[in-house]
C-alpha cells in the first residue's frame, strides 16, 4: 500500500523519504506528526499534505526496520497512543466519543469504516491494519467488509477495483453498497425491514451486494413516472399479462410497468443467494423490482413478475421495505407469501376461468392452448398452472419456454 503511494509523490516528498534512515529520524517524524494532529490541519492544505506524507513515511519506515505495528487493529492503535502521548480522551474525536472509545479499546466493537478513516488520515495508522481481522473475538452482527464477494464483483464490472490505499478500496465498497445498506449498520438492523422466501440458508453478504447492483442500475433507468398505487391494480396486471403472447412480451412488460412507475431491473444472481425476484420500497424512491432470471423460462418470468407485483399491491404498507424471493421454495407459515402468491395466479389466471377450463381436468398440450387463447395469454403461463396444480412439472416441460428469456436482455452477462 505505502509503495503505491511512493510512486504518486513529488520528486521533493521522494526525497524527505530518505530522509527518516535512522531511530532519530523517526522521533522528530513522530514530534512532528503530534504537532500535526494538535493544529488538526484541513485536507488539500500545505499543513494537511504534510501530515498525510509524514503518516506514510512512518508508516514505511516502521515496515522496513522493525514492523512494530502488529496485524491488529486495537494493539496498533494502543501503540500509536503510546508514541504520541496520546490519551482516550483525545481518542474521542476520532471514534466517536468516550463510549465508542472504551467499546473499541476493550475490544467489545470493531472499528467502523469511518473509525478506520480517521484513525488512518489523523493517526496514520496503516489501513492494511486498521482493516485486518482482529484476533479476538468479535460480535458476528457486525458487517463485516471482508464478507462480500469483492472479487465477484470485480470481476462481472460492478465495482471497479482501486488502486492505492486500501482504506480507499473499503470506501468505494461502502459507496457502492450504500443504496441498501449503512456499513456502520449491524446485520440485525439490515433483518430488520426484510422479508426473505426461501427453505436455504442465503448468503446475507452476497444479497446485499447483488441489492446494491440492482439499484444502480436503476439509477440508469430513465425517470419514470411517479408511482401512484391507484394506477396498478388488478385489470392493468390482466394486459400486462397479455403482452405475454408477444415474442418481446418480459421487454414490453417492463416497459409498461416504468410508465406507471415501477422500475423493473434485471441481473443474473450471485451464488447462495437463491434468488428469483425481489421489491424494494423506499419512501424516496419509486418502488424497484429485480429480476434474476435464474430459470430462464417464460412460466417462470411471469409468475415472478407476478408476484412481486403481488407483493407491492398487497404490502407496501407493511413496514417490510425489501422483499427477496426464491420461488422454487414452497411457502410453509408465511402469511405474507401465501397471499403474494395468491394474487400472483388470480392476475395470471383467474380461479374461475382455470376452475371451468378443461386444463383443470386434462394436463394435455391442447388444453393449455385453449385456455392460453381464451384469455389471449402466453401457452407457457397456462402450462406452468397446470404442472403447478397437479403437482408435478415433468408433465408439459416442453410448453414453459425454456431459454426464451434471458436472450431478450443481451446487456445482461449470463456466462
Amino acid at each position: 500500500m505505502v509503495q503505491e503511494e511512493i510512486k504518486t509523490m513529488t520528486q521533493s516528498q521522494k526525497t524527505l523519504l530518505n530522509t527518516i534512515k535512522s531511530e532519530e529520524d523517526h522521533n522528530l517524524g513522530l514530534n512532528r506528526l503530534q504537532e500535526l494532529i494538535s493544529i488538526n490541519p484541513p485536507k488539500n492544505t500545505p499543513e494537511g499534505d504534510e501530515l498525510e506524507v509524514i503518516s506514510l513515511l512512518l508508516e514505511d519506515y516502521e515496515a522496513r526496520e522493525y514492523n512494530i505495528l502488529p496485524p491488529d487493529p486495537v494493539d496498533a492503535i494502543i501503540f500509536r497512543m503510546d508514541q504520541l502521548g496520546l490519551t482516550r480522551k483525545n481518542l474521542e474525536a476520532y471514534l466517536g466519543g468516550r463510549s465508542r472509545v472504551s467499546e473499541v479499546l476493550s475490544r467489545k466493537k470493531p472499528l467502523s469504516l469511518s473509525m478506520i478513516k480517521s484513525l488512518y488520515s489523523n493517526l496514520g495508522i496503516p489501513g492494511d491494519i486498521l482493516l485486518s481481522d482482529p484476533h479476538t473475538d468479535t460480535n458476528d452482527d457486525i458487517l463485516d467488509i471482508h464478507q462480500f464477494p469483492v472479487d465477484e464483483l470485480f470481476k462481472r464490472g460492478w465495482l471497479s477495483p482501486v488502486k492505492g490505499k486500501m482504506v480507499d478500496t473499503a470506501e468505494a465498497i461502502a459507496s457502492y453498497l450504500a443504496p441498501v445498506i449503512d456499513m456502520n449498520a449491524t446485520l440485525s438492523y439490515y433483518r430488520r425491514n426484510i422479508n426473505y422466501r426461501s427453505g436455504r440458508a442465503p448468503n446475507e453478504y452476497s444479497m446485499i451486494a447483488w441489492a446494491a447492483r440492482v439499484w444502480h442500475l436503476a439509477d440508469q433507468v430513465p425517470s419514470s413516472e411517479e408511482y401512484d398505487p391507484e394506477n396498478l391494480n388488478m385489470e392493468v396486471a390482466h394486459n400486462i399479462v397479455k403482452l405475454s403472447t408477444y415474442s418481446d412480451g418480459p421487454v414490453q412488460a417492463i416497459e409498461a410497468l416504468r410508465s406507471l412507475g415501477v422500475v423493473v431491473c434485471v441481473e443474473k444472481h450471485l451464488q447462495k443467494t437463491f434468488l428469483d425476484g425481489s421489491l424494494f420500497l423506499q419512501s424516496d424512491r419509486n418502488p424497484l423490482i429485480g429480476l434474476t432470471l435464474r430459470f430462464d423460462r417464460i412460466d417462470y418470468f411471469w409468475f415472478t413478475l407476478m408476484h412481486e407485483i403481488a407483493h407491492l399491491i398487497l404490502h407496501a404498507n407493511s413496514g417490510i421495505s425489501q422483499f427477496y424471493d426464491d420461488l422454487e421454495t414452497p411457502i410453509t407459515h408465511s402469511k405474507l407469501e401465501h397471499e403474494a402468491d395468491e394474487l400472483a395466479r388470480e392476475m395470471l389466471i383467474s380461479e374461475n376461468d382455470y376452475v371451468l377450463s378443461p386444463a383443470k381436468h386434462l394436463h394435455t398440450p391442447e388444453a393449455a392452448e385453449h385456455l392460453a387463447n381464451k384469455l389471449d395469454i402466453h401457452s407457457a403461463i397456462v402450462a406452468g398452472r397446470m404442472r403447478y396444480e397437479a403437482n408435478s412439472y415433468r408433465i408439459l416441460s416442453n410448453m414453459v419456454g425454456k431459454g426464451e428469456v434471458r436472450r431478450l436482455f443481451p446487456e445482461v452477462e449470463w456466462n
